[in-house]
């Protein structure tokens, strides 16, 4: 955690509806807040549910007439940066409690609450979507639960599209995975971002090995890596096969080398074949072809760290791993983060990320 002052509280603040309830500081026992790129963030508060006033009459069950925590309700979790700026790494509803009772121990009560996109797996239909993009798709459904929509890049050609029985959120997540994109919400919008790249407006965190981070792995692995991905099916509007094969990675995050070239100077050169679904165009099966061999270059490296409280770590933010010697201090995209705090502990932040590059040797 940066900081400019001397001490910084690493307690965790706790809104509901947007006000902070005066209980927050005292009874909140542990946080976790769970993001991945998949979408959907979700939290869980453990707080003690116990209240021991000089007045006899007020002790007892701290949360049990719900007059501000309740089902349905706002919540927001802020974590300090340094000592004058905060950041958010929660906002959602409060849509399950859990009461904690056990042998020597005060009561506890856990809520769990889920970010807006929760309300995308509440809906579960069948629906044909007819010449429209996979963002035209996307765009659509966000707009049936009220939720604004921000995309980098427009995606997937002009199709007939069909949800069979799946939740909102699941056949968007598909649409979003198919083509190598990113899902998550922000505080303003659902936000559609390219998952090779980082978010188009994602900071870049630099993170030290030595210094703000603990217990760094970093992996290196040819085992999923592929030279070539060749996408076969057939055209129904054309008539005609198609066959299509991506060779040459795109342009990611970092430099160095990377996983395909190293793959063909260690072992040998190994072609990927990928069952193409009949009615799409072989420009679609060109770019599906392109970022799954992109998919595969952008996971060769794989980071799996803790930082001491960095609540500017979300998805697809940028971090630069110093410290790490020359092949391993790369540039990574996170993909998986989990805010903790706890009594014991304090604030700490575990995320995993990608890399696409080892550096050279020295």
């Amino acid at each position: 955690m940066s900081d400019t002052g001397l001490l910084v509280s690493t307690r965790p603040r706790i809104k509901l509806a947007g006000s902070e309830p005066n209980w927050a500081a005292n009874a909140v026992l542990q946080v976790s807040v769970r993001e991945t790129d998949e979408g959907l963030a979700t939290l869980e508060l453990e707080l003690l549910n116990w209240r021991a006033e000089s007045d006899a009459a007020a002790v007892g069950y701290a949360f049990e007439d719900e007059t501000d925590l309740s089902l349905g309700v706002e919540i927001e979790v802020l974590a300090a940066v340094d000592s004058s700026s905060t950041e958010s790494i929660f906002k959602g509803t409060v849509h399950a409690f859990e009461g904690v009772f056990a042998d020597s121990e005060p009561p506890r009560l856990i809520v769990l609450a889920e970010d807006k996109t929760a309300t995308l797996r509440l809906q579960r239909r069948s629906a044909r979507f007819e010449s429209m993009t996979a963002s035209g798709v996307l765009r659509q459904i966000a707009s049936d639960h009220g939720l604004s929509v921000h995309i980098d890049n427009d995606f997937g050609a002009s199709l007939d599209w069909l949800q069979l029985g799946e939740t909102d959120l699941a056949f968007v997540r598909r649409l979003c995975v198919t083509h190598g994109k990113r899902l998550r919400l922000t505080p303003t919008a659902l936000e559609v971002e390219d998952g090779a790249q980082g978010g188009s407006s994602a900071p870049t965190l630099t993170l030290d090995v030595m210094g703000n981070l603990i217990n760094t792995r970093v992996l290196a692995d040819l085992a999923h890596q592929r030279t070539a991905v060749r996408v076969t099916g057939f055209d129904l509007h054309a008539g005609r096969l198609i066959d299509e094969t991506a060779s040459s990675m795109s342009t990611l995050p970092g430099s160095g080398r990377n996983g395909p070239d190293l793959l063909r100077q260690a072992l040998a050169s190994y072609t990927e074949p990928l069952s193409q679904r009949v009615g799409w165009t072989s420009s679609e099966a060109r770019a599906l072809a392109q970022q799954a061999l992109d998919d595969r270059a952008r996971r060769f490296l794989r980071l799996r760290s803790t930082a001491l409280g960095e609540p500017r770590l979300h998805c697809g933010v940028l971090v630069d791993l110093s410290g790490a010697g020359p092949r391993f201090s790369q540039r990574f995209v996170v993909s998986r983060v989990e805010h903790r705090f706890d009594l014991a502990l304090g604030f700490r932040t575990e995320f995993e990320a990608f890399g696409a590059y080892l550096g050279q040797p020295a």
